[in-house]
């Protein structure tokens, strides 16, 4: 049973009530850096946590590690394997990507070498890094905790039926999505679930809010809404997020200082060919960008600062910083 609508804004910071200033939107967004790299379609592009570096994964079989304020990469990994679908990073020393014939690859970046997980009779849809593991999504549903250190796995999640199409983390905690309208939070440590609830419709895509009490999950209409899971409820939707039935990406846009988030927005790729931004208070788009008939295929959003970067379809093949 799906929880109730719900009309409320993004919580406390810090333990501190915020004051966001609603009325003001974006500076005008240009395209600041651009380069090409990649010769295939760009899959994912993923910022660390502290800004500075971010990666980019193709279906060329190339992940690259990328400096932010030069925008030059500053390792390449070629793993082929009929290209990459996804990449993360645990933002020291490992890079995992997901292989288009679902095999995970993991990277050592002290080394450059990198180790081949194949499951038998499943294929990895998404992967994220918690604690010491890295925790793979299959397409039956199956989670599975691989062990860095011992290189081997350990603990499964037997909770969905159907593909994952959503893995993340914070801290210590592991949240997970299936296309069947089922989601989960799990405690690592503690070795149970948190929450879960499931949906009558399926699930595009899903991802953490930025501080981390919310979801924001894209559903098969293509509209998307806020959902808080320490009430079992959820925010009244953002109509007509996706114009198509594929899994377009979407991040966050915030300004933070001192743990403060003083703006905040959505961008997302409308899945045709305009990158959009919408507001967290209204809830409708207030920025539309035309990409010149280039479908954005990846996008990801600077952890602290008011800029994201993109990739594209075969049409455009490049990296594009917009600020």
């Amino acid at each position: 049973m799906e929880p109730e609508y719900t009309k409320y804004i993004l919580g406390q910071v810090n333990s501190q009530q915020y004051q966001s200033n609603y009325n003001s939107i974006p500076p005008h967004l240009t395209i600041q850096k651009e380069c090409y790299a990649h010769s295939d379609l760009i899959t994912s592009l993923l910022f660390y946590q502290s800004g500075n570096s971010f990666i980019s994964t193709s279906m060329d079989g190339y992940v690259m590690d990328w400096d932010t304020e030069s925008f030059d990469f500053k390792n390449d990994y070629y793993i082929g394997h009929t290209g990459l679908i996804y990449g993360t990073t645990d933002e020291n020393n490992c890079i995992a990507v997901i292989c288009a014939d679902g095999s995970v690859s993991l990277i050592d970046k002290r080394s450059g070498k990198y180790i081949c997980i194949e499951t038998p009779r499943r294929k990895a849809t998404k992967c994220c890094f918690c604690q010491n593991d890295l925790v793979i999504g299959y397409n039956d549903g199956i989670i599975k905790f691989w062990n860095i250190a011992q290189q081997k796995f350990g603990d499964t999640i037997e909770q969905h039926h159907k593909s994952i199409i959503s893995l993340s983390s914070k801290k210590n905690e592991v949240m997970s999505a299936s296309t069947e309208g089922t989601v989960g939070v799990w405690d690592v440590i503690k070795k149970e679930k948190r929450y879960t609830f499931s949906l009558d419709k399926s699930i595009m895509n899903c991802k953490y809010v930025p501080n981390g009490k919310m979801l924001l999950l894209l559903i098969e209409t293509g509209d998307a809404f806020f959902y808080k899971l320490e009430n079992n409820s959820k925010s009244q939707y953002f109509y007509g997020f996706n114009k198509t039935n594929q899994n377009s990406p979407f991040d966050f846009l915030t300004d933070t200082r001192e743990g403060q988030f003083l703006k905040k927005f959505i961008v997302n790729s409308d899945g045709l060919n305009s990158i959009n931004i919408w507001s967290v208070e209204t809830m409708k788009c207030i920025q539309s960008i035309p990409t010149d008939d280039i479908t954005i295929t990846a996008l990801s959003c600077h952890p602290t600062e008011m800029f994201f970067i993109t990739g594209g379809d075969l049409s455009d093949t490049s990296i594009k910083l917009w600020k």
